[in-house]
């Protein structure tokens, strides 16, 4: 069943509960996209993956760890296999958030479908009017700022989908 988009929210900002149901959200389409493609079945449970990142500016992390969004050291490990409470909290810095962020399966096992995250680096407020809607998505669109693509190419998947 595809997952239902909520009606725009009339509020300014989002707030962090929001947020991260716009990060499920986001899955459940990506994951509903990729099926309407006719790929393999995919595990409900979704986790997510963020982008390796780290930021070139001022202070460079220590040995082994990223310098994340809003200068937060991380290690690559943390930002793999996320739960949706999990990757907003990477994401979103004092109620900003990145501009953009696309979304797409990436992968499954058996239990999980893994959905890849990648993401614009300027920050800026949660407010769904200051968010880059994706090409043909009206403004206040409820899924802001994610935008649902297409299935990675990854051999996981590429592999699933050739065994169907």
């Amino acid at each position: 069943m595809p997952a239902r988009l909520p009606p725009p929210d009339p509020a300014p900002n989002l707030t962090r509960r929001q947020f991260v149901d716009r990060v499920a959200l986001a899955g459940a389409c990506a994951r509903a996209f990729a099926l309407e493609l006719g790929g393999p079945a995919l595990p409900e449970r979704i986790v997510f993956n963020l982008r390796e990142w780290s930021d070139p500016a001022g202070t460079p992390p220590p040995p082994g760890m990223l310098k994340y969004l809003g200068g937060r050291f991380v290690a690559p490990a943390r930002l793999h296999g996320l739960s949706a409470d999990e990757a907003w909290g990477l994401l979103w810095v004092d109620g900003k958030v990145p501009r953009w962020i696309n979304v797409a399966v990436g992968g499954l096992d058996a239990e999980v479908t893994e959905v890849e995250v990648q993401f614009s680096t300027d920050m800026t407020s949660a407010d769904p009017a200051a968010l880059a809607p994706d090409a043909r998505v009206p403004p206040g669109n409820p899924l802001l700022p994610f935008r649902i693509r297409g299935p990675g190419r990854s051999q996981r998947l590429l592999g699933a989908w050739e065994q169907r």
